[in-house]
């Protein structure tokens, strides 16, 4: 079967994988799986453990100024590219959709930090 564009995907090893984009003549919806409703359940622990690291370096932001912002925001942006290629990594891998994926991560983590929040109060 041969396969359209060529998408390149950074790994978390750092190394550059070429992924088919779909095969030719295929329209994309029909070559990516769907994740539709993904439960908690079959996302991958280290997709959550990346996202909530990136969640708490975003929180500690807050009130800082100068250097200390600056070297905090660094730590921000780089748990978030860890995030972000593991998504990449996992979708491909999986031949699901890369966004759908994100977002079943965040809403995971979300709900479970709106969970701890109403289990303190």
């Amino acid at each position: 079967m041969a396969y359209g564009r060529i998408a390149r995907v950074r790994s978390t090893q750092g190394v550059d994988v070429g992924v088919p984009d779909r095969p030719v003549g295929a329209p994309a919806a029909q070559h990516v799986r769907r994740l539709g409703s993904m439960s908690v359940h079959e996302i991958p622990d280290e997709l959550i453990i990346l996202e909530r690291s990136a969640e708490q370096e975003r929180a500690r932001l807050a009130g800082l100024t100068g250097d200390d912002y600056d070297a905090q925001l660094r730590r921000w942006r780089e748990a978030s590219a860890a995030f972000q290629a593991a998504v990449t990594e996992h979708a491909a891998t999986s031949q699901i959709s890369r966004y759908e994926l994100e977002q079943a991560v965040k809403k995971a983590v979300r709900h479970a930090e709106s969970a701890d929040d109403a289990a303190d109060q």
